[in-house]
């Protein structure tokens, strides 16, 4: 009863943890959206007219990528604990073994490669708001006024960010989804982490083989651009590769660092739960002696209370044999009373027949001669 109590606790408190800011993830997304689709239509606002100006205005720092990736991406990481939360607190009591059933981790199958080639597809179209939308290429044909170069350098710097953004948000949400959440999911709902899950190493050596194949698919679209762009645009994407390199190395650290954690939070968790096991027995015996004891001392009660009635009966029975002895005393008495009296009557009788011979042989001898 108590491991249910604090089962159901745990998840509520899992539930409240992915409920609180699910809110200010959706706001976020929504913002976001609206924004990416003002570069297609500049007059799409209704949002900026319905909320705060400050809550909006926070929303809009957050809108960097306008692929919406990095808001969606935290949206799901929160969306799926908090529905599997939900089922598992539902058939906690009708179906306890529904948790077990269901594994450590929340999220669908291959859910982190999912979120890593979705940062992709933010990076690939980051780079064409950044080369087609944007209007650099435009820029050669005819004179640029400052609004015109104003708006591409924005829409470029957009798509910069779009692509710089997406792919990095993926690459997080692909770490957490990969050990930290699943971890954490586990040892809420009481589920072992499966151990045959794929590794980081081999999510980062997947995500290298893609980014290198999305370097090669940026330099081959920067050749299909017009000449007088294509030195500046290829610089850029160099500098962007290089970054994405850089980046790509500090997460491998990052991961090395995330596994080794991960090992020593695995050692902890199996003496927490030898120690757990050692309570339960420790418990199990204190119940078990307990009990023994309750039965002793419920024994011990009754032999007293049976040997107070045996008292009270040989009391009984001492007095009533008592009685019994003095009415057969009294009785002895009468008896050998009435027996002396009979024998008195007798000897009595016995003399007054003596008597009477007596006196009748009396006269006889007087007459002889």
């Amino acid at each position: 009863m108590t491991t249910a109590l604090s089962r159901r606790r745990s998840l509520l408190l899992l539930g409240l943890a992915c409920l609180i800011p699910l809110p200010f993830c959706l706001g976020a997304f929504l913002v976001n959206v609206e924004i990416a689709l003002r570069i297609f239509s500049p007059t799409f606002h209704p949002l900026e007219h319905v909320l705060p100006p400050g809550l909006y205005h926070a929303w809009a720092v957050l809108s960097a990528d306008l692929s919406t990736v990095s808001t969606l991406i935290p949206l799901l990481l929160l969306v799926f604990p908090l529905a599997q939360t939900m089922r598992i607190f539902r058939r906690l009591e009708s179906d306890p073994t529904f948790a077990q059933r269901q594994g450590p981790d929340p999220y669908p199958s291959h859910f982190g490669f999912f979120q890593v080639m979705l940062g992709l597809t933010g990076t690939l179209y980051g780079m064409y708001i950044g080369l087609d939308v944007s209007g650099v290429s435009e820029l050669a044909g005819h004179a640029p006024t400052p609004d015109t170069i104003r708006q591409s350098l924005d829409r470029l710097l957009g798509g910069t960010a779009t692509a710089l953004l997406s792919s990095l948000v993926g690459l997080v949400g692909a770490f957490l989804t990969a050990r930290p959440i699943p971890w954490i999911f586990g040892r809420v709902t009481g589920v072992k982490t499966d151990e045959t899950r794929q590794t980081l190493t081999a999510t980062i050596e997947r995500l290298t083989d893609d980014l290198r194949g999305l370097s090669q698919a940026s330099r081959t679209f920067t050749d299909c651009l017009n000449p007088e762009n294509a030195a500046t645009l290829l610089q850029r994407l160099d500098h962007q590769a290089a970054a994405t390199r850089e980046a790509s190395a500090k997460l491998d650290g990052i991961s090395r660092l995330l596994e080794t954690l991960v090992q020593s939070q695995a050692v902890h968790a199996r003496q927490l739960v030898i120690l757990e096991n050692l309570a339960g027995i420790a418990a199990a015996t204190r119940d078990q002696l307990g009990q023994q004891l309750g039965q002793a001392n419920s024994t011990l009660t009754a032999t007293a209370q049976t040997q107070q009635q045996a008292n009270a009966l040989v009391q009984r029975l001492v007095e009533t044999q008592d009685t019994r002895q003095q009415e057969v005393c009294k009785t002895l008495t009468g008896i050998a009373d009435s027996a002396t009296a009979q024998r008195e009557l007798a000897q009595r009788e016995q003399d007054a027949i003596r008597n009477a011979l007596a006196a009748y042989l009396a006269p006889s001898r007087s007459t002889q001669p």
